[in-house]
């Protein structure tokens, strides 16, 4: 059990637990028990992560029954009935869809601005750097470069037995996509913007820079998603589960 003082302390940086929510045959009373066990067994972080369904790329989930996958809508009830539970346990909602309690690393970066969201999910942001081991995992050196291991598993073992790296593609970053990211960590991180800090940082004038992505905003402004000012962007209480809308506009990669 996690609440064994002596299993806690072989963790002294805090224990972690991944959740998802989507999954087929999932329902909230089922999602209730989840997190009313979870909140039993105190994990020092949450990722309650909604399911990516894919199955040209995760072929297993062919499997899966289609009828019995939870649609958008229910999925947003799925991830409200978390989030209402978990906050009234005590826990903090540390960016999109991760949680922490008040005393761990991640929620006192947050507080303080220096938290960081990587493929981990959210952490203190001491290192932004990753070096990914294992098939299929991928790494961030520096600030411009990403890379991804290769899938299969002879291939993985033939390059590591050979001395050799097992990297199957890489991509270095352009200018526009180390402010893109700036921009979306920002929201996604912290519900908010302001416009000065990524003019001062990037040298830009944002209106200018981002003209289109803001009359895509003044969209969602509509729908009670965000609000825009001359000063930034700030999302709202309704847009804390819509707030990947607002990042999105940013993603010049989104399909």
């Amino acid at each position: 059990r996690l609440l064994d003082p002596e299993l806690r302390k072989l963790f002294p940086k805090g224990v972690n637990l991944d959740l998802i929510c989507g999954l087929p045959c999932q329902t909230p009373e089922s999602m209730r028990r989840t997190i009313r066990k979870t909140i039993e067994l105190r994990p020092d972080r949450i990722c309650l992560n909604y399911m990516d369904y894919k199955p040209e790329v995760v072929a297993h989930q062919r499997l899966m029954p289609q009828n019995k996958i939870p649609n958008g809508y229910e999925r947003k009830v799925l991830f409200l009935t978390a989030l209402e539970m978990l906050e009234g346990a005590g826990y903090v909602r540390t960016g999109y869809d991760h949680f922490a309690l008040p005393s761990d690393d991640v929620a006192k970066a947050m507080s303080e601005g220096k938290m960081i969201w990587n493929s981990l999910g959210v952490t203190p942001g001491r290192y932004e750097d990753i070096l990914g081991v294992g098939v299929h995992s991928y790494s961030r050196i520096g600030p411009s470069f990403y890379s991804q291991n290769t899938d299969v598993l002879m291939e993985y073992t033939h390059a590591v037995t050979s001395g050799k790296l097992p990297v199957w593609r890489g991509y270095q970053l352009s200018k526009d996509d180390i402010l893109r990211r700036k921009v979306i960590q920002q929201i996604r991180n912290y519900s908010s913007l302001r416009f000065h800090e990524i003019e001062e940082e990037f040298g830009i004038v944002f209106g200018d820079y981002f003209r289109k992505e803001i009359a895509a905003i003044r969209e969602l402004e509509k729908d009670g998603i965000a609000t825009l000012s001359d000063e930034g962007i700030v999302i709202t209480e309704l847009g804390g589960q819509f707030a990947n809308l607002v990042c999105r506009e940013f993603d010049v990669y989104a399909t």
